[in-house]
């Protein structure tokens, strides 16, 4: 679990990387970024999702449930967000290439920038990388950091608080409606993954 570090934790990062989740840089210490790619394990296998490192997650590792792409294309980049099973898949050539723990719209009604009322709802669909922004961008629902738009309506990747702490994406869709991912996964993609006009397709699938 969280704050742990030794030969388990690099043979647990080493198992979950070859099951393409994004662990981050290889390390020894169970930090954010395993807490995060245990979590979107959990939410692939269906299991309790708490970033816990348990008996039943170190079984389900020697057989585990794959994440199978619904929109393969045979070159390039694409992005599948599974709104069910809250988890950001990015393909690369028509292959599963990185698993990320994601939260996505949570459901709940809120007042909309416009004093209007509105309900946190992920819109699904196919859409492309319309245009990107560095660095944290300020709007009247919250702070982005390094928004990745796939719409022209003000849906983003992105990630969102503490660049230090997991509480940013919770386990559980929790958003206004934008694809929340780690501070560290959006630095690590942003630029090399995530450019205008990469598709994106938001569904829900059991």
């Amino acid at each position: 679990h969280y704050g742990d570090q030794g030969a388990d934790v690099r043979t647990l990062q080493s198992r979950l990387r070859a099951l393409h989740y994004d662990v981050g840089p290889k390390t020894s210490y169970y930090g954010w970024d395993m807490v995060h790619a245990v979590t979107a394990f959990e939410k692939v296998q269906g299991f309790h999702r708490d970033g816990v490192a348990a008996t039943k997650v170190w079984r389900a590792l020697a057989h585990p449930k794959r994440v199978h792409l619904r929109h393969a294309r045979s070159d390039g980049f694409e992005v599948e967000v599974n709104l069910t099973k809250q988890i950001l898949t990015i393909a690369k050539n028509g292959k599963v290439w990185r698993i990320l723990d994601t939260s996505t719209g949570g459901g709940y009604s809120y007042t909309g920038s416009n004093g209007q009322p509105a309900v946190a709802i992920t819109p699904t669909g196919h859409f492309s990388v319309q245009y990107k922004q560095t660095g944290w961008q300020k709007s009247k629902l919250g702070e982005l950091y390094y928004p990745s738009y796939f719409t022209n309506t003000g849906f983003a990747i992105h990630g969102e608080g503490d660049t230090n702490a997991g509480s940013n994406v919770p386990s559980y869709p929790a958003s206004h409606g934008c694809v929340r991912i780690t501070n560290s996964s959006v630095l690590r993609y942003f630029y090399k993954v995530f450019t205008v006009g990469t598709p994106v397709w938001v569904f829900r699938q059991t």
